[in-house]
């Protein structure tokens, strides 16, 4: 029997006018496993993409030729199965809202976080990593044991959405995410269900994450891994009403 072929790795263009960020940003996109094809000009990726099949395109906002905005558009017209990742080095609030609307499924403003945007990347191209996929799992079958229900949830949106009409008793959030921060989750959590509490964990230890989760109203903070009968015992003190 022949051994199952591995996947292929996914074509991602990136689209920048700044030759540092090119490479910088294209070191790290193979590092992942994926094939890059980098474009300084607007213009030959256009063509590019034309005749060839990509999967997701990091852009940038600011280049000379055309905005990422007007590229935005015609790529959406010519590929609109292309996932597209934009990036900028200025933060303006309407050109995000503009590229969001238009099809862009995340927005990174430079210098940005490798781990963060390596999670968008593979978000995009529909290839989470297995390890946060176990980590789910994982979590799940720890609390069915422990005699506690519990809901999974990859997409932020998602789960806000399900807190509108569930109102859950607690909630377990991972601060590296790929739409969002756990801790802008943990804020629009607050909002919508202010009596649900919020246990945090994360796989990088970070003074200032963990001191802005708990002051946001976090009940517990965790770094993976972590010791099952701890988190255990954090969740069972987290379903404690409060006066």
């Amino acid at each position: 029997m022949n051994p199952p072929e591995s996947p292929a790795p996914r074509t991602i263009c990136l689209v920048d006018d700044d030759a540092s960020v090119l490479k910088a940003v294209g070191r790290l996109l193979t590092s992942a496993g994926c094939v890059v094809q980098a474009f300084s000009e607007p213009a030959p990726f256009l063509a590019y993409i034309s005749t060839n099949r990509v999967d997701l395109v990091v852009l940038d906002i600011w280049m000379k030729q055309m905005t990422g905005l007007e590229v935005l558009a015609r790529l959406c017209s010519v590929s609109p199965q292309t996932r597209i990742i934009i990036m900028t080095g200025r933060e303006d609030p309407a050109v995000k809202s503009i590229a969001t609307q238009i099809g862009a499924v995340g927005f990174f403003l430079k210098p940005f976080d490798d781990e963060q945007f390596l999670a968008a990347v593979h978000h995009a191209l529909g290839t989470a990593a297995g390890h946060e996929t176990k980590v789910s799992k994982g979590l799940g079958r720890l609390f069915v044991s422990a005699d506690l229900r519990a809901e999974t949830f990859s997409d932020s949106e998602e789960f806000l959405r399900y807190v509108r009409t569930h109102r859950p008793a607690v909630v377990l959030i991972d601060v590296q995410m790929p739409q969002m921060s756990g801790l802008e989750v943990q804020s629009r959590l607050r909002q919508i269900s202010p009596s649900t509490r919020v246990i945090i964990f994360t796989g990088k230890d970070d003074p200032l994450v963990r001191s802005t989760a708990l002051n946001a109203g976090a009940s517990a903070f965790f770094t993976k891994p972590f010791d099952d009968e701890e988190l255990l015992t954090a969740v069972r003190l987290a379903l404690v009403p409060t006066n």
